[in-house]
């Protein structure tokens, strides 16, 4: 899991990515908009082998389920304008 800050405009932006233990591979795996600070992230982990939790600045919980084989997520999670 790697995760990108940057901007957008005035906003903190974070990219979330997913990728193969090597390197080779990686997939999109969401974007959080801190355009309100609620939505700025908080933090995200691994909660088992094949879901990511990212949590928001107020306490959002969201789940990302991740092929455990692949490291694809199945959908994006996207908080704010991204």
């Amino acid at each position: 899991m790697r995760v990108w800050e940057g901007n957008l405009g005035i906003d903190t932006v974070w990219r979330l990515r997913t990728e193969t233990t090597d390197g080779v591979r990686s997939w999109d795996a969401g974007c959080l908009n801190a355009d309100a600070f609620e939505n700025a992230l908080r933090g995200v982990e691994w909660r088992d082998g094949h879901t990511l939790e990212v949590t928001t600045d107020d306490g959002r919980v969201l789940t990302v389920p991740v092929d455990a084989r692949t490291g694809r997520p199945a959908r994006r999670v996207e908080v704010g304008f991204c």
